[in-house]
């Protein structure tokens, strides 16, 4: 998702994402990886690097330490390899976008009662759609 564009050497992107990392992400270990420059692509991504078949040596997967802050532009090719580590990976995501593009995936329906019961007000709270 998201789109890009350049202006007098200028760059304007319209979906930002925020990774907060929670637990150590060692070389190897998977997790958050991106196919770097990719936001600036003006072609379709191959369905064999989109489907993981061929183009592996594309991939980067940042070594990261809990306390990290990976910035992406959503229009950068980006995906989670398959977790390595003895360890849960955990990480904080955050999106950011002008209140006229905001989206989610569970927005409309909302949440299915089942996963709401036992949950208090500020949990419930962090479920909330955004708000413009």
């Amino acid at each position: 998702g998201g789109s890009s564009s350049c202006a007098n050497g200028d760059f304007y992107n319209s979906l930002l994402a925020m990774s907060v990392v929670l637990t150590e992400h060692k070389d190897g270990d998977g997790g958050f990886c991106v196919v770097r420059g990719s936001h600036k692509m003006n072609f379709p991504l191959p369905d064999a690097l989109k489907h993981g078949q061929e183009g592996a040596e594309h991939l980067y997967q940042p070594v990261t330490q809990p306390g990290d802050v990976i910035f992406f532009s959503e229009a950068t090719v980006h995906g989670c390899l398959a977790w390595n580590a003895d360890h849960e990976r955990r990480i904080a995501l955050y999106r950011f976008a002008p209140a006229c593009v905001a989206y989610g995936r569970t927005y409309s329906p909302q949440w299915p009662a089942s996963m709401l019961e036992g949950l208090g007000p500020r949990e419930r709270a962090v479920l909330e759609p955004p708000y413009a």
